[in-house]
């Protein structure tokens, strides 16, 4: 089944009258099969979201009904959200908030979201620290910009205030933030700015304030 009629179908079956009755399991990693069952779709489930449910239950001519139904279309749900957030993860390194918001677009619920996103940070394919520092590199590759902005930049993004220290920090140990300071000056001065304009400037970019009037008398 296409993952987004899979979707459609987890959100939308009337679980107090259904029933099916699995006839053909497929194991496809070691956490995810696909199921095919009597009368109705085959799709694929990950038994990490399994709360009562396991693997043995898991047999051909099982009949699903009620609260293990219920268990197995979770399960299903949060498949097709996971291969989403893959589907993320593998172009680019994400932070949990932007994932999130990417992810509640896509029409998946919040409770689910959250479910699998704790899932996958804990088996680190989703990291907020080595997103933030990924972000830094990029960042300063176009943009020359103190700490201060880059802070801002990076809790707006739902970093947590410690990690996106730390991120900065481990950045500027092999960087020297007045050279990146001196090239943002340069280019205000290029560009014709007053001292009161290149001031405002430079702050707009991040750079500590006691530098810049140091800098500029």
């Amino acid at each position: 089944m296409d993952l987004s009629l899979q979707q459609d179908f987890c959100a939308s079956t009337p679980l107090e009258k259904t029933k099916l009755e699995l006839i053909e399991k497929k194991k496809v990693s070691a956490f995810c099969s696909k199921l095919q069952f009597l009368s109705g779709p085959s799709f694929f489930i990950s038994e990490r979201y399994f709360n009562f449910l396991n693997e043995d239950d898991l047999f051909i001519g099982s009949v699903f009904s009620g609260a293990r139904l219920e268990e197995l279309m979770h399960s299903a749900y949060c498949y097709v959200v996971e291969h989403f957030a893959m589907n993320y993860l593998n172009r680019a390194e994400q932070c949990r908030k932007g994932l999130t918001v990417k992810l509640y677009k896509k029409g998946f619920k919040k409770e689910i979201i959250e479910q699998v996103l704790d899932v996958l940070e804990e088996e680190r394919f989703l990291d907020d620290s080595r997103f933030a520092q990924a972000w830094i590199q990029n960042r300063m590759i176009r943009h020359t910009e103190g700490k201060i902005k880059l802070f801002a930049e990076l809790c707006s993004r739902g970093i947590n205030k410690n990690v996106a220290q730390k991120a900065i920090d481990n950045y500027f140990e092999n960087i020297d933030e007045n050279i990146i300071f001196e090239k943002a000056l340069c280019k205000c001065k290029n560009l014709g700015y007053d001292d009161v304009k290149i001031v405002k400037k430079l702050m707009n970019l991040g750079f500590d304030y006691k530098i810049i009037k140091n800098t500029i008398k």
